[in-house]
């Protein structure tokens, strides 16, 4: 896969899982967060931030999701109230954290194609739906403020999360693009393409390093966009031209 980089282009990319080899820390931390609610996690996609179980045992728990219309939002509401009570429980276990190395090559090559010295941060915008504490911890770990431009959480989206197409259009926004169809993005999930394909960005690239993605999902959101949907396991597979 080839993505074109130069100086009117910007990158939308994920965090956990994609940046970051962090998903192992979070089933760990957050198994035990739902434990405590009397939820067994095989009841939770935390990938896709998405519940199999049904909406109102959610809602009974985390009563201020009641107002939400679909499992997926109500499952966020849980999943931001695992951050504020177990924060504490990242920051010891942080320094466990790794970034993906193909993930920091990736963004070496970017330099270099744009010729962007080491001292100043790319145009990439590090977008998760996790709340700004998380991204915080991460950027004092490995300090993506000065290799990136932007880094944005959750509650920078109010009530548009990903999939909502509102994350891409403000990345580009923050990037000083006029629109998101001067971005590519990559994500590890269908959320995070969904996103990328309702803006209008370039190319949107999922990261599938576990190749567990559904193919007819995927070739749904093929047929719907001019966006370029490539499936890839990993940055090395993506050729900076």
């Amino acid at each position: 896969m080839r993505l074109e980089v130069h100086k009117e282009m910007g990158l939308k990319c994920d965090v956990d899982n994609t940046a970051v080899d962090s998903m192992w820390l979070h089933n760990s931390i957050f198994g035990g967060f739902l434990d405590a609610f009397g939820i067994d996690m095989g009841e939770v996609d935390l990938h896709n931030q998405t519940p199999s179980i049904a909406l109102e045992r959610w809602v009974d728990r985390f009563p201020d999701g009641a107002e939400r219309s679909d499992a997926a939002q109500t499952a966020a509401v849980c999943e931001r109230a695992y951050f504020r009570e177990g924060m504490k429980l990242y920051q010891e276990r942080v320094h466990q954290l790794e970034v993906f190395e193909d993930f920091s090559a990736f963004l070496e090559k970017m330099r270099s194609k744009l010729g962007i010295r080491s001292d100043r941060p790319l145009p990439v915008a590090l977008v998760t739906n996790s709340v700004r504490a998380w991204l915080d911890i991460l950027d004092e770990r490995f300090h993506f403020s000065s290799m990136v431009q932007v880094m944005l959480a959750h509650e920078d989206f109010g009530e548009c999360p990903k999939p909502h197409p509102f994350p891409a259009h403000l990345a580009a926004q923050k990037l000083g693009f006029p629109h998101a169809g001067h971005l590519s993005a990559a994500g590890d999930a269908l959320g995070d393409i969904e996103c990328a394909v309702e803006a209008g960005c370039r190319d949107a690239f999922l990261i599938d390093r576990t190749q567990r993605t559904p193919s007819q999902e995927i070739a749904s959101l093929r047929g719907k966009t001019k966006t370029r949907v490539h499936v890839v396991r990993s940055f090395t597979d993506i050729a900076i031209t």
